[in-house]
């Protein structure tokens, strides 16, 4: 049976759901999206998230201290992020902000050094900021219908040689790793 958008999509919020929880590696998460995209029938799509753990409902789905704000939903949430992704766009076009990092429609890998503050940018992409060995991390990252997620590397004990990392995503993911 052929597939809308709607259906690719709903596959694709299920893939963002479990990468987010760390079910999925980048690569698999970045593969099974690519192949969601592409899918005309519900053969297609079926075997990309029937391996995934059952997503919780949303009223037992436990805060996580680590999880960056999201926007509220309806219109106005909407609006808001869409006004904030543009404006990102355009004062890193003209280079009135800078980002160490920017993914759009695509995915980047970042390795700072120890105690470097960084910006990541990702609209419809993925970031993954590897922390070095023996520091931690601090998730300062801004997440709009999307995640940034911070699991082992957000655990060590505050440093000079923590990482901080700030950004926004829309539509995307920021895992930091490593520490």
């Amino acid at each position: 049976m052929r597939i809308g958008d709607r259906d690719r999509q709903q596959v694709q919020d299920r893939l963002r759901e479990a990468y987010g929880q760390g079910a999925l590696s980048t690569d698999e998460f970045e593969e099974r999206l690519d192949v969601a995209m592409r899918a005309r029938t519900r053969a297609e799509i079926a075997p990309l998230v029937r391996d995934l753990p059952v997503p919780a409902p949303p009223d037992s789905a436990p805060a996580s201290r680590d999880a960056a704000p999201v926007a509220s939903s309806g219109w106005v949430g909407t609006a808001a992020g869409w006004l904030v992704a543009a404006a990102a766009v355009v004062a890193i076009g003209l280079g009135v902000a800078s980002a160490d990092s920017v993914s759009i429609f695509s995915s980047s890998t970042v390795t700072p050094a120890p105690g470097e503050d960084i910006t990541v940018f990702s609209v419809f992409g993925s970031t993954e900021v590897v922390v070095p060995e023996g520091s931690a991390a601090d998730n300062g990252a801004i997440a709009i219908f999307g995640s940034a997620e911070c699991q082992q590397a957000c655990t060590g004990a505050a440093d000079a040689d923590d990482v901080e990392v700030d950004g926004f995503v829309l539509f995307g993911s920021v895992e930091i790793t490593g520490g």
